[in-house]
């Protein structure tokens, strides 16, 4: 008997939400805006700025780069395959956005143009191609039209929160390349019009220390920003990591690291400084118990255990209610007599 093989099918509105989660519009946008600097790296180097423009209409998504455009060595089939590198962020963004993808590379080979259609009648998804001479009156990169936006999609992108919010994601994500290459970014919706600049950490700045290719910064926050949240930012090559991630046992009596930052920057290969992430940790852990002096809390919970009866006696001697009177009476009475009074 002769074995059959059956291709398995995936619908593509489960293929949309699997892919695209729970991600909000900066990340989707952030994975247009990634493609575009990754595109930009692997041709040029850093002695030009990497442009990137975003516009937003009322039911379109514009998103151009001078990357150069696609590499001639990236297939069309690649650009749309789920699970490659190639084109993944394409793919996500699309697929949080809209039902429709015109994406138009004009590189010195020559000009393509791909079109994928979700409003197309069949269960799975298709996209056509075209090629063309390259277009040598034009800047040579990529422009990525999407349109046919999602009704939710189209109500908020048109909201002054929503563009603000997609700001300051890009701003955080994209930090260090914007600090640290010559990367502009512009965003445009309606009358606004705005460069994005790198993040600033709202905080102190307490120290730096530089281990072979690792750099970290620590920063205290303002204890008044309820915003700015404590942890770890990992950038790897420019590139963020972790956002924020906690430190594990990062406790010591005395000290309270609520308000602490760590801003670590690692280069080199990456599979190698992700392979050796907690030794990465453990350093940056070490380097926050060598500056503790900032962290020192302001209050500390004195706890001990003593006999119940001799408890008893003080409290009815003395007039108090509770063990913790009697100890609260202790250190009164201890302060008093050394003259030890609390401190500005």
């Amino acid at each position: 008997m002769k074995n059959k093989k059956y291709k398995v099918k995936v619908d593509k509105h489960y293929l949309r939400k699997a892919i695209t989660g729970s991600e909000n519009y900066g990340q989707a946008i952030s994975y247009l805006v990634d493609n575009s600097i990754k595109a930009y790296e692997s041709i040029h180097d850093n002695s030009d700025y990497c442009d990137i423009t975003i516009e937003i209409f009322e039911n379109l998504i514009l998103i151009k780069d001078n990357s150069g455009g696609f590499k001639e060595s990236i297939s069309d089939e690649d650009i749309f395959r789920i699970g490659e590198d190639s084109g993944i962020g394409i793919k996500k963004a699309v697929f949080k956005f809209g039902n429709a993808i015109n994406l138009e590379s004009n590189a010195k080979y020559g000009f393509r143009r791909l079109l994928l259609d979700f409003d197309m009648d069949e269960s799975e998804l298709f996209f056509s191609s075209e090629k063309h001479k390259a277009n040598l009156e034009t800047t040579f990169g990529t422009t990525i039209y999407i349109t046919s936006l999602e009704d939710d999609v189209k109500n908020d992108i048109i909201n002054k929160v929503v563009f603000n919010e997609v700001i300051e994601y890009l701003s955080k994500i994209f930090s260090k390349k914007l600090s640290n290459t010559n990367l502009r970014i512009t965003i445009k919706q309606g009358e606004d019009k705005k460069i994005i600049s790198p993040y600033l950490i709202n905080g102190e700045f307490i120290a730096k220390k530089e281990i072979d290719n690792l750099i970290i910064n620590l920063y205290k926050k303002d204890d008044k920003d309820k915003y700015e949240k404590k942890g770890f930012d990992l950038y790897i090559n420019d590139y963020i990591v972790y956002k924020r991630k906690e430190l594990d046992k990062l406790t010591e009596s005395g000290y309270h690291y609520k308000n602490c930052i760590a801003e670590v920057m690692a280069y080199g290969d990456r599979n190698y400084i992700l392979q050796n992430i907690r030794e990465i940790e453990k350093l940056t852990k070490e380097f926050i118990k060598d500056n503790s002096s900032y962290f020192k809390a302001k209050e500390i919970c004195v706890q001990f255990y003593a006999d119940s009866n001799m408890i008893e006696e003080l409290k009815e001697k003395c007039d108090l209610k509770t063990a913790k009177e009697v100890g609260e009476k202790g250190f009164e009475n201890l302060c008093n007599k050394y003259n030890v009074k609390k401190r500005a």
